[in-house]
């Protein structure tokens, strides 16, 4: 009788035990869920914030952008861009956007759509966007001070190789036209290189370039 007394009370502890684990198992499972749930409820203003400055920003930046290219091509950007080889050049690399006024654009549209993501971060408390973003924009006079770059660069091979197709011509030198390239590619791998330079590409390998160069 004894023992079977001790091993009834050793059982009944044991369903106590599972009790208490099982009852203490759901209790925090609970806990999570609600604490989870308050959260996400407590996050819908903001995500709801957020997603009014996306749509906002996305709205006023192809506006504006929009914008900016119709008053780039009405004072003749693009005339310019063509005289200066700008666009040929856009065309020749085979890119969506042929003309000046359209890359133009496209730039404005995106530095206000970065603005707006930027805002949105902030609104949704993360701040690492909002530093990525800032360095971006940041980063925008660089690249306006490269396409100007390229700009120049592109105008000066083409009067370059005029010059050089002209006097091949006087001096009777065959291939002219060949030499006239070979000057464009010159001044333009001069162009690029610095372009590159100023957008802290790789800065070894355009150093090693210029050095070969």
């Amino acid at each position: 009788q004894h023992h079977d007394a001790a091993l009834s009370a050793v059982l009944t502890r044991s369903r106590s035990v599972n009790v208490n684990t099982v009852t203490d198992w759901t209790a925090g499972l609970i806990t999570g869920l609600t604490a989870g749930m308050a959260h996400f409820f407590g996050a819908i203003p903001n995500i709801l914030g957020a997603l009014i400055l996306l749509i906002i920003g996305w709205i006023i930046a192809g506006i504006v952008g929009g914008l900016v290219t119709k008053l780039c091509r009405g004072i003749h950007v693009d005339t310019v861009a063509d005289r200066v080889g700008v666009n040929g050049f856009l065309q020749q690399s085979g890119t969506k956007l042929r003309t000046s006024s359209s890359i133009i654009g496209e730039i404005i549209k995106w530095v206000i759509r970065l603005v707006f993501i930027e805002m949105a971060a902030e609104q949704l408390g993360m701040p690492q966007i909002s530093l990525i973003i800032n360095q971006i924009l940041g980063f925008i006079p660089n690249i306006i001070v490269a396409v100007v770059i390229l700009g120049v660069g592109a105008f000066l091979g083409q009067l370059l190789g005029g010059i050089v197709r002209g006097a091949a011509s006087e001096a009777k030198i065959g291939n002219g036209g060949l030499l006239s390239k070979l000057t464009f590619g010159a001044v333009m791998a001069f162009a690029i290189i610095a372009a590159l330079n100023e957008l802290n590409v790789a800065p070894v390998v355009v150093d090693t370039l210029y050095i070969g160069l």
